[in-house]
């Protein structure tokens, strides 16, 4: 297993997306002073983990965000990849390339990926152990740090030999599985207090199951009864139902002629009435030159009589 490149883009002096690929052995990186060298370490041990910036030469996390130069704008987000080379299955998963990365926002949000997909950095832990890759391992180490450890006390230094051989990540499994036994133990006292707690009861949970049975069968048997005696009924009413069906077809035919005969009655009238009136004002027109008749008759009267009245006296 070695680091097999390093990638960044927006970290520090690193405004473009940069990759540096290492090969198997000594990987040596020259330049003058203020090229960006010690960047490079700081980017491996930020995307490790490093949550102190003043560890990171800068004041604030932020600061590890490209803040622009001359001609360049500052970026939003600053992120490095580390690629490992699993071939050797050292690591305990079953891909032969690890991809470890950490991005930081302006915004101060921050996530960690392995192999693009969200992780805690618990879990970039839990998969470097025993690889000295970690936060505070022992494969990135600065100027001083040699002297630090030879200068160290052997408590320290036991710590840093045992990271090396693996001793820690099994120190570490092993304070897991002892937590992880508290924490079974504490469920098994609480359940065993829910029992004593419930065990009185126990008695009375079963009297109220058994009713609860015999509920349950005497509803059954009242929902059964209930559906007989609806069959019972529904066949008792169903010549009735046929015959009140008869009746209000006939009801409705009877309904149905006596609308029409309405119908007709009104029309009968209004024929009858046209009619009567026709025929008065026939015999109304009637009178009239009747009247004109008599009128006619009795002025001719008028004018004979002194005509006749004056012929007796003649004679």
């Amino acid at each position: 297993m070695h680091l097999k490149s390093l990638r960044l883009q927006g970290f520090k002096t690193f405004a473009r997306r940069t990759e540096l690929p290492f090969s198997r052995g000594i990987t040596a990186i020259v330049g003058p002073n203020g090229s960006g060298k010690s960047n490079l370490v700081d980017a491996i041990r930020w995307a490790l983990g490093e949550r102190n910036a003043r560890g990171l030469r800068g004041h604030r996390m932020e600061d590890v965000i490209y803040s622009g130069g001359p001609g360049k704008a500052a970026v939003g987000m600053a992120e490095v990849t580390l690629t490992i080379d699993n071939a050797d299955q050292r690591l305990n998963v079953e891909f032969t390339e690890i991809e470890v990365a950490r991005r930081l926002f302006r915004s101060g949000e921050s996530e960690y990926l392995i192999n693009g997909t969200r992780a805690r950095l618990k879990d970039i832990d839990a998969l470097l152990a025993s690889t000295g890759l970690r936060q505070d391992g022992y494969a990135v180490t600065a100027q001083n740090d040699i002297d630090f450890v030879i200068q160290a006390a052997p408590a320290l230094r036991r710590e840093l030999i045992e990271e090396a051989a693996g001793v820690r990540r099994l120190r570490d499994q092993r304070q897991e599985a002892i937590n992880r036994l508290a924490e079974a133990d504490r469920d098994m006292r609480r359940a065993r207090d829910i029992l004593n707690e419930l065990s009185p009861r126990a008695e009375e949970l079963r009297v109220q199951a058994a009713s609860a049975e015999e509920y349950r069968k005497v509803a059954d048997a009242l929902k059964a009864m209930q559906g007989s005696l609806a069959r019972d009924i529904l066949n008792e009413l169903s010549p009735r139902a046929e015959e009140l069906r008869v009746q209000a077809v006939a009801a409705d035919e009877y309904q149905k002629v006596a609308d029409a005969l309405k119908v007709l009655q009104g029309s009968l009238a209004r024929d009858a009435w046209r009619k009567a009136m026709v025929l008065l004002r026939r015999t109304q027109a009637r009178v009239h030159t009747a009247e004109n008749k008599r009128a006619a008759m009795a002025q001719a009267v008028s004018e004979f009589e002194p005509r006749y009245a004056e012929h007796r006296s003649a004679l």
